[in-house]
């Protein structure tokens, strides 16, 4: 994500998202209002090109910490 043209702030807005975050959790974790983490998603989506939250879980998938399938074989082992 880094060599999108992102400021370190937006990357740490789009990780947030990417790990499921609201937009209003973002605001409190970063201790910033709701309206800055708004202004932060419109710059990173033009930046990337894209115009929703959907077309960023396609282009960078889920953070999710701990997925379900870590570790798995995909035989039911």
């Amino acid at each position: 994500m880094e060599n999108c043209g992102l400021s370190p702030r937006e990357i740490e807005v789009s990780t947030l998202l990417l790990q499921g975050e609201s937009a209003k959790h973002v605001a409190k974790l970063l201790k910033i209002s709701t309206s800055t983490v708004n202004y932060h998603i419109k710059n990173l989506y033009r930046k990337l090109g894209i115009g929703s939250r959907a077309e960023l879980f396609a282009r960078f998938g889920s953070l999710d910490p701990s997925p379900a399938d870590a570790g798995k074989d995909g035989q039911g082992q």
